[in-house]
C-alpha cells in the first residue's frame, strides 16, 4: 500500500482485505445472477436485493459512526455474503435438475467458475 499511496496506514490495509474478501461474494453473486436472469426469475433475484439493502443501510448506520472506513468494509462484506449465499440457494432452487442438489456439483461449479474470473482479469 506504501508504494502505491504517501498516506496509507495499517488502517487502510485492513479496510482493503475486508473489500477484498467481499470481492468473492460480489462475483459469486455475478455468476448466479446471471444464470436466474436467464431464467426470467428476476423478481424473487429483486426482493433478495431489496433485503440486502435494508441490511446495509443498517449496518451502515450502527458500524460506520464507531468504526468509519473499517466500519463501512465490514458492513460491505456482511452485505454482500449475504447476497451470495441467498442468490446460490435462490439459484439451487429454481435450477432443474437431475438427481436433485449436489453440494459437490455446486463447488466445484463455483471453483471453475472463480478460477476462470481470476485468470479473466490477469
Amino acid at each position: 500500500m506504501a508504494l502505491l499511496y504517501n498516506e496509507a496506514t495499517p488502517f487502510s490495509g485492513d479496510v482493503l482485505g475486508l473489500l477484498m474478501f467481499s470481492f468473492v461474494a460480489v462475483s459469486t453473486t455475478y455468476i448466479y445472477s446471471t444464470l436466474i436472469n436467464a431464467m426470467g426469475q428476476t423478481k424473487k433475484m429483486n426482493w433478495l436485493f431489496m433485503i440486502a439493502i435494508v441490511i446495509n443501510i443498517g449496518l451502515n448506520l450502527i458500524l460506520i459512526p464507531s468504526m468509519k472506513a473499517k466500519g463501512a468494509a465490514i458492513s460491505t462484506l456482511i452485505t454482500q455474503s449475504f447476497v451470495a449465499v441467498g442468490i446460490v440457494l435462490l439459484s439451487s432452487r429454481l435450477l432443474p435438475r437431475r438427481g436433485g442438489f449436489n453440494v459437490e456439483n455446486e463447488t466445484d461449479f463455483f471453483c471453475r467458475a472463480a478460477l476462470f474470473e481470476q485468470l479473466d482479469s490477469c
